[in-house]
């Protein structure tokens, strides 16, 4: 398929699929045709990127392997975590290991993202 400098595309929107796509556009704030590039666009880059191969030396695959094989690192903080002793854990903590109620914890004592 060949793109031309101006390729046109037209469609006739009819019953349910017309109303839910116009009320979208409305929502974002768009015309029904911005709405409607802005859709394809997004959905073209969806696809492409589903199907995009990407080629690896086998040597690099190898120390890939092995990285991923490998247990964690020596994080304290996961190994506590892992562990299971509720130090460390959701809503634990120590000073200086970034919990809750130092910078970076969330006001509600919960995980931050």
């Amino acid at each position: 398929m060949s793109a031309g400098p101006h390729d046109q595309v037209s469609f006739v929107l009819a019953g349910e699929r017309a109303e839910l796509i116009r009320s979208a556009a409305e929502l974002e704030g768009m015309s029904l045709d911005d709405f409607a590039l802005v859709s394809m666009e997004r959905h073209a880059r969806d696809v492409l990127a589903d199907r995009t191969l990407f080629s690896i030396q086998e040597t690099d695959w190898s120390e890939l392997e092995a990285l991923l094989d490998a247990p964690p690192g020596g994080s304290p903080r996961l190994r506590r975590l892992l562990d299971g002793d509720g130090e460390g854990g959701a809503g634990g903590g120590e000073a200086g290991d970034g919990g809750p109620g130092e910078s970076g914890g969330s006001p509600a004592g919960g995980e931050s993202s």
